[in-house]
């Protein structure tokens, strides 16, 4: 198993409490209004963080080579299956570039579809959330590389219905003449 892609179960929290929530700055018991565009990016960016973070603690579906991986490949499971439910509450509608209020001047790839069929995403939360579980509360090391394939495939139905592919700023065309830079 490849541990430089996956984080051990100590580190997987830190890497969580940030995606969730380490961008935003409010007081407590201060209203946040989500037609802000300093507040639509906190939250673009929490998500992505959070997604980021999650993606992290998955695994290929190699076999775990000893307990100690078969441990931190259940707690990372844990770890998502924990941190999914966050994302109903990160996607407001103010945070969709169609809603007139976005005013954002950072890139989301979520798809409009992601707020025109809200019900759908949660249902693919929850099945994948369901794939985290099953594969945390594994008893069989031997079924943990098809229960890791299954949780990932869960992530890439979900991304396939509702995220645009990701394309680094390096790779966006240049504008100007042919040939310039």
């Amino acid at each position: 198993m490849r541990l430089g892609k996956h984080l051990q179960a100590a580190g997987a929290s830190a890497v969580l409490v940030f995606g969730a929530g380490g961008v935003l700055d409010t007081a407590p018991g201060k209203e946040i209004s989500t037609a802000d565009p300093k507040i639509q990016e906190e939250i673009i960016l929490a998500r992505q963080g959070l997604m980021e973070g999650l993606y992290e603690l998955l695994n290929d579906g190699e076999s775990p080579e000893n307990s100690t991986e078969a441990t931190a490949m259940q707690a990372n499971a844990e770890a998502v299956a924990a941190s999914l439910p966050a994302l109903k509450f990160l996607f407001p509608p103010e945070t969709s570039p169609q809603h007139p209020n976005y005013k954002s001047s950072y890139p989301t790839y979520a798809l409009p579809i992601i707020w025109e069929e809200f019900d759908r995403f949660s249902q693919y939360l929850v099945a994948t959330t369901d794939a985290a579980h099953a594969l945390a509360n594994a008893t069989d090391p031997a079924r943990f590389p098809d229960l890791a394939r299954r949780l990932l495939a869960e992530c890439e139905a979900c991304h396939a219905a509702f995220r645009a592919p990701y394309q680094s700023p390096l790779d966006a065309p240049v504008a100007g003449p042919a040939g310039a830079r």
